[in-house]
């Protein structure tokens, strides 16, 4: 398979995210709050709202999505003095982004924070891209890594089987190499995708089937 500069392995997961808190300094969290809204079991809508408050109107045809889960992260390097890190994931698809919370002093963070992406037009970029951020209160919040799924693969795992796919993705610093933790470990980002029909199952409502 073909995810950007490494490999990646599937295996269907039943998890469903719930939707955490952000932080101050305009926490990530929060700023996903505002422009997708937290639905009733924590699925978030990448929809984003026109200016001045109006709400984006919703096509009458049926649009399918691909729910991302953002399940977790592990072997994150350190980024503060005390050996920790404020990691938070952004993820960039269609033109539009969304934000994780932050969790605090961990080099392994857990979201199972869920999102829903309208699935974009054969003529568009397609690929899902996922930053990994270190927030940080006074100062930028620093660059960690990043790792992008192409639109085939991502269609690929979110319709397998009709259920749910994992994938573990490796992070990538700027310059392509591969971000490594203590002792060497690789740094990983874990995502769950489930391609759903709009037509059925709006957001908010899992299907199984």
């Amino acid at each position: 398979m073909k995810i950007e500069g490494h490999s990646a392995h599937a295996a269907v997961s039943e998890g469903k995210g719930d939707v955490g808190s952000g932080d101050t300094k305009k926490a990530p969290g929060q700023e996903v709050g505002k422009e997708a809204g937290a639905g009733a079991t924590g699925t978030r809508d990448l929809e984003v709202p026109k200016p001045g408050g109006e709400e984006v109107a919703k096509p009458v045809a049926s649009r399918p999505k691909i729910q991302v889960v953002a399940v977790g992260a592990e072997n994150l390097p350190k980024t503060d003095t005390f050996g920790m890190s404020d990691p938070y994931l952004v993820l960039k698809y269609g033109g539009k982004e969304a934000k994780t919370s932050v969790k605090k002093k961990t080099l392994n963070p857990v979201w199972k924070e869920s999102f829903l992406l309208n699935v974009v037009p054969d003529d568009k970029d397609g690929n899902l891209e996922v930053r990994c951020m270190d927030w940080d209160m006074f100062h930028k919040d620093d660059y960690v890594g990043r790792c992008v799924v192409i639109k085939p693969e991502l269609e690929k795992f979110s319709g397998k089987d009709g259920g749910r796919s994992e994938i573990s993705l490796q992070l990538l610093g700027k310059d392509g190499k591969e971000i490594r933790g203590q002792h060497g470990k690789a740094s990983r980002i874990t995502l769950s995708l489930k391609l759903w029909d709009d037509a059925h199952h709006g957001p908010g409502h899992e299907h199984d089937g």
